[in-house]
């Protein structure tokens, strides 16, 4: 949670005068900055609460049956309590339309696009079954696993009336407005709670979203092709709810005036399916090193995007919906040893694709909501963890109960970005690619006995050579040094200058840090 105060209304949520120096800022006093400029004042007008918190019960249990049959069984039951209220500060009003002067702060009513609350307790549920079955030269691995998910939500009836306001003119004052059915008592309005305009109850406007439930069958085996040798494959459905955050935003389901300008949650999204192919071979050389070569694909349907809907007043909103599609295929191969002569290590590379038509659930809202419009094309692209070459290892070597260095690696091919100027796309989504990123990271230990006592001094190493890894980049540049929008911003009006604007040490890796330190065991 966060909020400037628990209470936004109380004696202190507010300057009772002009001179008082605590309490909520004039929210206006954030325009003050001008583009490329630090603000100098105002108050974050965000109001968070979220609570999550589940009850799990779960049971598995093992048996060797007989000779060939090795048994598992077992269930989870997970039951989520999940709590948000979440709002923005806006300006108290006495009367009319006018703001009260100076600055008072107020809570939009629930109704608004700017106050959302829910109480939601979802429910999973999963079972598995699996047989380990060891032939003489064959040993199968055969199960299947059953998901169920009650989400604890309510969707439209009328996706083209969400709110289910059946729009209606009526006079306000000076002006005729499109508004949603509500009444009025000055500026201030609440929704009808028992009926719509047409006296229509408001309980038959929402349906209660779907349970989703799947069988998942799973199916792996391994066979020797030598002495010190086996192949083993693997293929396997996976079941993945989506995240609560894409099922419960905007609860209550209310509209912006302005088009396009509307994310509403779907509490009827499938679960993420993933089906899995995996084939692969292990070898022995000697007595203590070992080679793995894994090849694998993944498909993975029902990810989340968002669809466009249009109201009967011609707004359009976005809502999430599983129209997305990827999927993943590659190679792993690993070479390990086994720790003798007081050295042990491992090293491993992977080679893969992540390709689908979009990374990013928000994409096709964001395109049709910028300035101007972008038109989103259907087409496959990279994945935003579209890593085409990773290399992982670790080195260690000393001597037991006295002495140890390790050394851990990672190097890795550049992530994907989409290439823009001036926030308008040049390229299709995720066709330029950043830097390659590595890290090194090193470990030293000496131990000492006491008696009774081990003490071990150690110091450990974050990034060993201090390297400066472009993790966010400027669309325009591709790099985090530098951006073309300095040509565009000719004189700042604020504190700072344009250097100091563009300036982000947030957009790199965290450069070297060592930490010292004793370890005592009695």
């Amino acid at each position: 949670k966060h909020y400037v105060y628990s209470d936004p209304c109380d004696s202190l949520g507010y300057a009772q005068n002009p001179s008082d120096s605590i309490g909520y800022v004039d929210p206006d006093r954030l325009k003050d900055a001008q583009q490329y400029a630090f603000y100098t004042g105002g108050t974050n007008m965000e109001h968070f609460k979220r609570s999550s918190r589940y009850n799990l019960i779960k049971f598995d249990i093992t048996s060797q049956i007989n000779r060939l049959n090795q048994v598992k069984v077992g269930f989870e039951l997970k039951k989520h309590h999940l709590k948000l209220n979440e709002f923005y500060i806006i300006p108290r009003k006495s009367s009319g339309f006018e703001e009260d002067k100076p600055f008072k702060p107020d809570i939009p009513f629930l109704n608004s696009i700017y106050h959302n609350e829910y109480d939601k307790k979802p429910v999973e549920f999963a079972c598995y079954l699996q047989d380990k079955v060891e032939l003489s030269d064959i040993i199968f691995n055969l199960g299947v696993r059953y998901d169920y998910f009650e989400p604890d939500a309510i969707v439209p009836a009328d996706l083209r009336d969400p709110s289910n306001s059946k729009y209606y003119i009526v006079n306000l004052g000076s002006y005729q407005d499109r508004v949603e059915a509500k009444t009025y008592s000055g500026d201030r309005a609440a929704i009808l709670d028992s009926a719509d305009v047409l006296g229509n109850p408001w309980k038959y406007k929402y349906k209660k979203a779907k349970t989703k439930h799947q069988f998942s069958p799973r199916l792996g085996f391994s066979f020797p092709i030598t002495d010190k040798g086996a192949m083993h494959f693997s293929h396997g459905y996976f079941f993945q709810i989506p995240s609560f955050q894409y099922l419960y935003v905007n609860p209550e389901f209310e509209l912006a005036e302005e088009d396009i300008s509307t994310l509403m949650g779907n509490g009827n999204l499938n679960p993420q399916q993933t089906i899995i192919y995996e084939v692969g071979l292990q070898q022995q050389f000697g007595e203590d090193v070992g080679i793995d070569v894994t090849g694998f694909y993944k498909d993975i349907r029902n990810l989340l995007g968002a669809e466009i809907h249009q109201l009967y007043t011609g707004l359009r909103y976005a809502r999430f919906a599983n129209i997305d599609y990827g999927n993943t295929r590659g190679f792993t191969l690993s070479v390990s040893k086994r720790r003798s002569y007081g050295f042990s290590g491992s090293m491993s590379y992977t080679f893969q694709i992540a390709e689908g038509n979009a990374s990013d659930p928000k994409a096709a809202f964001e395109d049709a909501s910028s300035n101007p419009p972008v038109e989103s094309e259907i087409q496959v692209v990279s994945l935003d963890w579209d890593q085409r070459h990773t290399m992982n290892f670790n080195f260690s070597l000393g001597a037991a109960n006295n002495w140890s260095i390790g050394f851990i690696g990672r190097i890795g091919s550049g992530l994907p970005y989409t290439p823009a100027l001036r926030n308008v796309r040049t390229k299709f989504e995720n066709s330029e690619r950043k830097k390659t990123t590595s890290c090194f990271d090193l470990r030293a230990e000496k131990e000492f006995r006491f008696g009774p006592v081990n003490l071990s001094l150690f110091c450990k190493v974050y990034n060993l050579f201090d390297i400066k890894n472009e993790l966010i980049v400027y669309s325009d540049t591709g790099r985090s040094g530098y951006t073309l929008q300095k040509l565009y911003a000719f004189s700042v009006q604020g504190v700072n200058t344009v250097d100091e604007y563009f300036n982000r040490p947030d957009f790199y890796s965290e450069p070297r840090r060592v930490v010292i330190g004793t370890l005592l065991e009695f």
